[in-house]
């Protein structure tokens, strides 16, 4: 499998919801799945990177580290690439849920 690194999107001057979720702690190694991506599963493993997948509730699509398992809930961040890789999934950013409590 290959990757595709995604960046996070959030408030400014917002307090951090997430409860140092992994879009503040690995903020700059979030990846996600991507066939013609260019990181190799190699690179993703040496640099410790968190790969976040889809998971879909109803029309509602958002995305998880695929290493945790358990609830999650959204902490007020989303990931988006202006890679067109990326756009072929969706248009819009993507929610990501990496608050635990």
């Amino acid at each position: 499998m290959k990757y595709l690194p995604v960046n996070v999107y959030t408030e400014v001057d917002a307090i951090d919801c997430t409860n140092n979720g992994i879009t503040v702690t690995n903020k700059h190694k979030l990846v996600i799945e991507c066939e013609t991506g260019f990181i190799t599963e190699e690179t993703v493993a040496e640099q410790g990177m968190t790969i976040l997948v889809p998971k879909t509730i109803n029309d509602y699509t958002y995305l998880v580290d695929k290493a945790h398992k358990g609830h999650t809930m959204f902490g007020g961040n989303f990931v988006f690439s202006s890679d067109s890789r990326f756009r072929k999934l969706t248009a819009t950013p993507i929610a990501v849920h990496d608050r635990v409590e």
